[in-house]
């Protein structure tokens, strides 16, 4: 390598040619094409992991609401000559609130839940471990024991998700449906 008269490098070995900016930039590409999925998969768990965080404790402070009621509260009443009580819910999106229905066309619903109740005798343990055999809601009070209540809830989304491959799929990865069930003892 030769100095100039200055004691200096010529002009034309001083810097970066274009080929060696074109391969460093080549390399970075290679680099950043690899890393950015990450950041894309990133966002997508961080989105699922909120929603079944969601979905959890909509589910849990139902429970927890009903096992508050007393044991003959109309949210846990069977209907007579029914073994089984059925309310759907739907968190407007408009109010923010859970309200009874599948919502509608101006107030859509973020979230559904439906909550379920049965009640059993404590004698229908007696037979197989098992409570199978529920009461009817016009059955006397004094042979109603154990109240079986059973929260579901889940994203509104999956009312329209597709089916591939036998798996219900939404936008942001699989089906959720929480269920929570208590059993409520007089």
């Amino acid at each position: 390598m030769e100095l100039d008269s200055g004691g200096e490098l010529p002009m034309r070995e001083r810097g970066f040619s274009v080929v060696e900016v074109l391969i460093a930039s080549v390399i970075f590409l290679i680099i950043a094409m690899g890393i950015l999925p990450l950041f894309a998969a990133s966002t997508k768990n961080n989105l699922d992991g909120r929603e079944a965080t969601e979905t959890s404790n909509f589910g849990r402070s139902a429970v927890e609401d009903l096992l508050q009621a007393p044991f003959n509260d109309p949210r846990l009443l069977v209907p007579a000559g029914g073994t089984v009580s059925t309310v759907q819910e739907y968190y407007s999106k408009k109010d923010q609130v859970w309200k009874t229905g599948t919502g509608t066309g101006l107030d859509t619903g973020l979230w559904r839940r439906q909550i379920r109740v049965r009640q059993f005798n404590i004698n229908d343990l007696a037979d197989n471990g098992v409570f199978d055999d529920p009461k009817r809601g016009d059955e006397d009070l004094g042979q109603v024991h154990i109240k079986e209540v059973e929260v579901q809830v889940w994203s509104s989304r999956d009312d329209k998700a597709v089916l591939e491959g036998g798996r219900r799929l939404t936008t942001l990865g699989m089906s959720r449906r929480f269920t929570v069930r208590m059993l409520k003892s007089m």
